[in-house]
């Protein structure tokens, strides 16, 4: 809003940090399957998505083999290449909407996953704030 007569142009509003302008990795706990990357809206399968979730809350550390498989299945006997199987999918839903994140996975052989990603780039929510953020992710055909 400018004053008349005062030669000032418009009021500006002051800029200040922006919150979310280093978010990667959105998540919903009460959503499971749905996650915004790049705040584009992608859909994973069950099992994978809780990989990720998994992942996403150690975002930057190596989660073990081991401590992957005893959140996924418990105690539940499965072929051990179940992991690298999930961890594909996730990355194949993710690839879809932002193929510069084909990698957010890495593997450590031997050791485990690492979501390649620093917590600050990863939020994990409730469902009515992903809803506000993207309505085209709950949307139903």
């Amino acid at each position: 809003m400018s004053v008349p007569g005062s030669g000032k142009g418009p009021a500006r509003r002051p800029r200040g940090p922006k919150p979310f302008r280093h978010l990667v990795l959105l998540l919903d706990y009460r959503e499971p399957g749905h996650v915004l990357v790049d705040l584009k809206p992608a859909t994973v399968q069950p099992l994978a998505w809780k990989l990720l979730l998994y992942l996403a809350e150690s975002a930057g550390s190596v989660v073990p083999y081991g401590e992957l498989y005893e959140v996924l299945w418990g105690d539940t006997v499965v072929e051990m290449n179940q992991l690298s199987y999930q961890k594909n999918a996730v990355l194949s839903a993710i690839s879809k909407v932002a193929p510069g994140r084909r990698d957010i996975i890495l593997t450590f052989p031997k050791i485990g996953f690492m979501l390649d990603l620093s917590p600050r780039e990863v939020l994990i929510v409730p469902s009515q704030i992903v809803r506000y953020a993207s309505p085209s992710l709950h949307a139903r055909p």
